[in-house]
C-alpha cells in the first residue's frame, strides 16, 4: 500500500514532469525472518520497474490535470506571492505596501473630489493629484514596508516578546502602538509634509503641523489598529504580518490622506498643486 507520503512525493515528481527513478522500501517474506545485531534487514525496490510504477501511479496524473484545473487564478496568485515572500521579501513586501497607500490616496481624493464650477468634472483628468499620490507610493516602499518587516519579525523572534499567549501578544501590541507607533508617526508625517512642499518647509513649521493634527491622528490609530494588531499578531503567520497591515491600510491611508490634507478634502475644476502645509 502507498503510503500518503509517498504519494505527495510522486504527485509533486509527476507535475514537474520529472520521473525520477528512486528506492522505496519493500517486503520480503524471506528476508522478514533473517535477522541482524542491529534490526531487520531492509529489501529496497526499484520504481524503475514497470509494473511497480503504473500500479501505484497510474491514475496520479488524471488527478493531478484535474486539481491544477481547479486552482483559480487567485490560488494561483497567492501561491505565487506566498513564494515570493520567501524568495524576496523586502521588495514584495515594499511593492506591496506603496501600492496599497497609493491606493488609499486614490480612494480619499476620489471621495472628496468637488468640482467648483458646478459641472460634471473627470476626477482623473481634473481632480486627481499624482504627485501626493505619489508621496504616498514612496513612502509605503521606502519607509513603511521596510521598517514593518524588521519591527514584526524581530518582535516574533526575541526572547522577550515571541509566543503566542494572550500575554505575549499584548506586549507586542502595546510596544507596537505606544513606543514604536508614535516616532513612526513623527518620521512618516514629517517626511509627507516635507515632500508635498518641496523641502520649503521650516522645523518650526513641521512642529506645529505635528502638534496641530498628531493627537488626532493617534487616537484615530489606536481606535483601528490596537484591535487590528490583536488580530494580526494572533492569526497571521510573520512572513503575512505586513500584507495583512497593508490591507487594513487601505482604509487607514484614505484618513491619513484626508487628515493631513492642506485643505481638508480634494476638489475643483482643474488639477493644481497643494500648498504647503500652513502653520496653524
Amino acid at each position: 500500500m502507498i503510503t500518503a507520503a509517498s504519494q505527495r512525493l510522486m504527485t509533486r515528481r509527476l507535475t514537474t514532469a520529472h520521473r525520477r527513478v528512486f528506492l522505496t522500501k519493500a517486503s520480503s517474506p524471506k528476508q522478514q525472518k533473517s535477522k541482524h545485531a542491529h534490526g531487520a534487514v531492509r529489501c529496497y525496490q526499484s520504481t524503475l520497474k514497470e509494473a511497480y510504477f503504473m500500479a501505484n501511479t497510474a491514475a496520479l496524473p488524471i488527478e493531478v490535470q484535474v486539481q491544477s484545473a481547479r486552482q483559480s487564478w487567485w490560488q494561483q496568485f497567492k501561491s505565487w506571492y506566498s513564494d515570493k515572500l520567501v524568495t524576496h521579501p523586502l521588495m514584495t513586501k515594499g511593492l506591496t505596501g506603496a501600492i496599497i497607500a497609493a491606493t488609499g490616496d486614490v480612494l480619499c481624493q476620489a471621495g472628496t473630489f468637488t468640482p467648483t464650477d458646478g459641472k460634471k468634472t473627470s476626477f482623473w483628468l481634473h481632480g486627481w493629484d499624482v504627485r501626493r499620490s505619489f508621496h504616498f507610493f514612496v513612502l509605503g516602499l521606502t519607509f513603511v514596508a521596510p521598517t514593518s518587516h524588521y519591527w514584526y519579525g524581530g518582535m516574533a523572534v526575541h526572547p522577550w516578546t515571541r509566543g503566542q499567549s494572550f500575554y505575549q501578544i499584548s506586549k507586542r501590541v502595546a510596544l507596537d502602538q505606544f513606543v514604536w507607533t508614535p516616532v513612526f508617526f513623527v518620521i512618516w508625517l514629517s517626511g509627507f509634509w516635507t515632500m508635498e512642499a518641496n523641502g520649503h518647509v521650516t522645523g518650526n513649521q513641521i512642529q506645529n503641523q505635528l502638534t496641530t493634527h498628531l493627537p488626532d491622528v493617534m487616537m484615530a490609530n489606536w481606535l483601528l489598529w490596537i484591535p487590528a494588531q490583536y488580530l494580526n499578531f494572533y492569526a497571521c503567520p510573520v512572513k503575512f504580518q505586513v500584507l495583512f497591515t497593508n490591507v487594513v491600510e487601505l482604509a487607514w491611508n484614505a484618513y491619513l490622506s484626508f487628515a493631513t490634507s492642506g485643505e481638508g478634502g480634494h476638489g475643483g475644476g482643474k488639477k493644481k498643486e497643494q500648498p504647503a502645509p500652513e502653520v496653524q
